[in-house]
């Protein structure tokens, strides 16, 4: 009997030994984690300048930098960001086309085309069916107050909370 308690306790000894070993001897291994590359040669965005500016001033404001450095690097992030600003600037034929394309939603919105509930493709007077994703089209009813659409047997607009007359119409 104690020589079988020996042997099992041995056992365990051994099964355990490495495990508790391991994080004593520190690990040589090398790690498969890609190394992180400072990313010098791409340009920060405004916002990591902002940050970067945030974290400059709080560094200054607790003593963590001389009043020369703070200036240095301050005029520095300030620079880089007036730049992104400038840049930004002659970003204004993109405003215009975005402009262009959202008078054109617009128009065609006032136009009274009629477009598909779920995906918004143009259907012809005569669709059953919407020629883009198939979904059958019924007949759309629209909340007089604030435009949004309703199913027939609704009393009430869903979002705005309007009563609403096709209902007062069919009950009558």
């Amino acid at each position: 009997m104690l020589i079988s308690l020996l042997l099992i306790g041995v056992v365990l000894l051994v099964i355990v030994l490495p495990f508790v070993y391991k994080p004593l001897r520190g690990s040589r291994r090398v790690s498969n984690l890609a190394p992180v590359a400072p990313a010098s040669n791409a340009t920060p965005s405004r916002v990591d300048l902002l940050i970067a500016l945030r974290d400059l001033d709080f560094d200054h404001s607790t003593g963590k930098l001389s009043d020369a450095d703070y200036a240095a690097l301050r005029g520095r992030l300030l620079k880089q960001i007036a730049d992104l600003s400038a840049d930004a600037d002659s970003n204004e034929h993109l405003d215009a086309e975005i402009e262009a394309a959202i008078q054109q939603r617009r128009r065609l919105k006032k136009k009274g085309a009629k477009r598909c509930r779920e995906c918004g493709a143009a259907l012809q007077p005569r669709d059953r069916f919407c020629p883009a994703c198939g979904v059958p089209v019924a007949e759309t009813r629209v909340c007089d107050d604030c435009g949004r659409p309703y199913d027939a047997l609704d009393a009430f607009c869903a979002h705005c909370g309007a009563s609403l007359p096709q209902m007062v119409e069919a009950m009558s």
